[in-house]
Protein backbone atom coordinates (compact mmCIF):
# COMPACT_ATOMS: atom_id res chain seq x y z
CA UNK A 1 0.00 0.00 0.00
CA UNK A 2 3.17 2.26 1.08
CA UNK A 3 4.25 1.76 -2.08
CA UNK A 4 1.25 2.55 -4.45
CA UNK A 5 0.72 6.25 -1.95
CA UNK A 6 4.58 7.08 -3.00
CA UNK A 7 3.78 6.16 -6.73
CA UNK A 8 0.42 8.69 -6.63
CA UNK A 9 2.69 10.72 -5.07
CA UNK A 10 5.75 11.32 -7.63
CA UNK A 11 3.18 10.95 -10.37
CA UNK A 12 1.21 13.85 -8.73
CA UNK A 13 3.90 15.55 -7.92
CA UNK A 14 4.96 15.90 -11.57
CA UNK A 15 2.31 17.02 -12.82
CA UNK A 16 1.29 19.80 -9.83
CA UNK A 17 4.60 20.80 -8.70
CA UNK A 18 5.61 20.35 -4.71
CA UNK A 19 2.79 20.13 -2.22
CA UNK A 20 4.59 22.89 0.01
CA UNK A 21 4.78 25.31 -2.82
CA UNK A 22 0.63 24.60 -3.19
CA UNK A 23 0.25 24.77 -0.20
CA UNK A 24 2.11 28.06 0.47
CA UNK A 25 0.39 29.33 -2.36
CA UNK A 26 -2.96 28.75 -1.38
CA UNK A 27 -2.70 29.78 1.95
CA UNK A 28 -1.83 33.21 0.41
CA UNK A 29 -5.05 33.15 -1.79
CA UNK A 30 -6.99 32.49 0.76
CA UNK A 31 -6.00 34.95 3.08
CA UNK A 32 -6.90 37.70 0.07
CA UNK A 33 -10.40 36.15 0.06
CA UNK A 34 -10.97 36.29 3.56
CA UNK A 35 -9.80 39.66 3.92
CA UNK A 36 -11.46 41.12 0.76
CA UNK A 37 -14.94 39.30 2.47
CA UNK A 38 -14.51 40.97 5.68
CA UNK A 39 -14.03 44.51 4.14
CA UNK A 40 -17.09 44.01 1.80
CA UNK A 41 -19.09 42.23 4.32
CA UNK A 42 -17.94 43.05 7.58
CA UNK A 43 -17.62 40.15 9.25
CA UNK A 44 -15.01 37.09 9.00
CA UNK A 45 -15.64 34.61 6.48
CA UNK A 46 -17.54 31.48 7.33
CA UNK A 47 -15.80 28.51 7.80
CA UNK A 48 -18.05 26.94 5.31
CA UNK A 49 -17.64 29.17 2.95
CA UNK A 50 -13.80 28.99 3.70
CA UNK A 51 -14.19 25.36 2.43
CA UNK A 52 -15.41 26.21 -0.52
CA UNK A 53 -13.32 28.64 -1.87
CA UNK A 54 -10.89 26.55 -0.55
CA UNK A 55 -11.62 23.64 -3.24
CA UNK A 56 -11.95 26.09 -6.16
CA UNK A 57 -8.72 27.64 -5.35
CA UNK A 58 -6.89 23.74 -5.10
CA UNK A 59 -8.68 23.16 -8.96
CA UNK A 60 -6.94 26.63 -9.69
CA UNK A 61 -3.92 25.80 -9.24
CA UNK A 62 -4.12 22.52 -10.68
CA UNK A 63 -5.61 23.95 -13.78
CA UNK A 64 -2.53 26.66 -13.74
CA UNK A 65 0.42 23.93 -13.48
CA UNK A 66 -1.53 21.74 -15.81
CA UNK A 67 -3.58 23.44 -18.01
CA UNK A 68 -3.91 20.57 -20.29
CA UNK A 69 -4.70 17.97 -18.09
CA UNK A 70 -8.52 17.89 -18.70
CA UNK A 71 -9.20 16.41 -15.08
CA UNK A 72 -8.73 19.53 -13.49
CA UNK A 73 -11.13 21.88 -15.77
CA UNK A 74 -13.68 18.85 -14.96
CA UNK A 75 -13.16 19.13 -11.15
CA UNK A 76 -13.61 22.98 -11.33
CA UNK A 77 -16.70 22.75 -12.96
CA UNK A 78 -18.37 20.07 -10.79
CA UNK A 79 -17.12 21.90 -7.63
CA UNK A 80 -18.32 25.59 -8.62
CA UNK A 81 -21.92 23.71 -9.39
CA UNK A 82 -22.11 21.83 -6.25
CA UNK A 83 -21.35 25.11 -3.91
CA UNK A 84 -23.69 26.69 -6.77
CA UNK A 85 -26.65 24.17 -5.44
CA UNK A 86 -25.12 24.57 -1.73
CA UNK A 87 -25.46 28.26 -1.93
CA UNK A 88 -29.00 28.34 -3.82
CA UNK A 89 -30.38 25.90 -0.84
CA UNK A 90 -28.94 28.15 2.06
CA UNK A 91 -30.06 31.69 0.57
CA UNK A 92 -33.87 29.84 -0.67
CA UNK A 93 -34.06 28.60 3.27
CA UNK A 94 -32.74 32.49 4.37
CA UNK A 95 -35.34 34.03 2.22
Amino acid sequence: METNINKVLSQRGKIYGKYEDGVECRAQIMGALKQLYKKCNREDMPESMSVMFSDITLKMMRAVTAPEHIDSWIDLAGYAKLIKETMCKRYDSNS
